[in-house]
């Protein structure tokens, strides 16, 4: 299965994430994203790999601050 930058993006987005947040967290250049982006290109499976885990990451995250906000109020 093959995943464009394009559908990537719109998961960085509800994740909460910049593009160089995103590429931090991955350890990819911010560029790769860009350029992704522009051509609309599929990853490659080894930066799909990266990309996928620092995305989970970053969910699980907002999902625990989400929670401890609610803990809150």
């Amino acid at each position: 299965m093959s995943v464009t930058w394009s559908e990537i993006d719109i998961i960085r987005e509800k994740c909460g994430l910049s593009k160089a947040a995103l590429a931090r967290r991955a350890g990819i250049p911010e560029n790769t994203i860009h350029r992704g982006l522009r051509n609309n290109s599929t990853l490659n499976p080894s930066t799909l790999q990266v990309v996928e885990a620092a995305l989970a990451r970053a969910r699980d995250e907002r999902i625990r601050d989400l929670q401890t906000l609610g803990d809150a109020g």
